[in-house]
């Protein structure tokens, strides 16, 4: 609104802003990697951009970005899966990690290629065979963990 004549003024967004959402890649790119990769939650990740870059941005923005950016995040996730379960060569390993007041297990998978972590509610062989499948690796690198 106008200060002066009171009119309402509407701007088009920039190019490549999606509608709806005043932030562009690199606010939801920071966001990501701090939720995803650092383990900060949202209520903690709200107050890190008002504190290093003084931003104002509500949880729920927040949670709409991370939303958005799930659809990538899934596609990356599976082709790093099919990578996974078709080298002949895996280590895999797992440890607790407390997602939703909740101790689930994350199992992660390393090979020379690349690396996949997984949530699951077990650290049992189920959790390996829903990942694997029939596929059984030529080596299994292992700490001996019967799953």
């Amino acid at each position: 609104m106008c200060a002066c004549c009171g009119e309402r003024a509407l701007a088009t967004a920039p190019e490549g802003l999606g509608p709806g959402s005043p932030f562009g890649k690199s606010i939801e790119a920071i966001a990501v990697s701090l939720h995803y990769a650092q383990v900060i939650g949202i209520e903690r990740l709200r107050c890190r951009f008002a504190e290093m870059f003084g931003l104002s941005i509500s949880e729920g923005a927040l949670c709409n970005l991370l939303a958005r950016a799930r659809a990538p995040l899934e596609a990356a996730a599976s082709s790093i899966a099919a990578t996974i379960t078709a080298s002949d060569v895996v280590a895999p390993d797992q440890t607790s990690v407390r997602v939703m007041k909740k101790t689930d297990r994350e199992w992660v998978v390393v090979t020379t290629a690349c690396v996949l972590h997984v949530i699951r509610p077990s650290r049992g062989a189920e959790a390996v065979r829903a990942l694997f499948g029939a596929h059984r690796p030529r080596v299994w690198i292992s700490d001996g963990f019967g799953a």
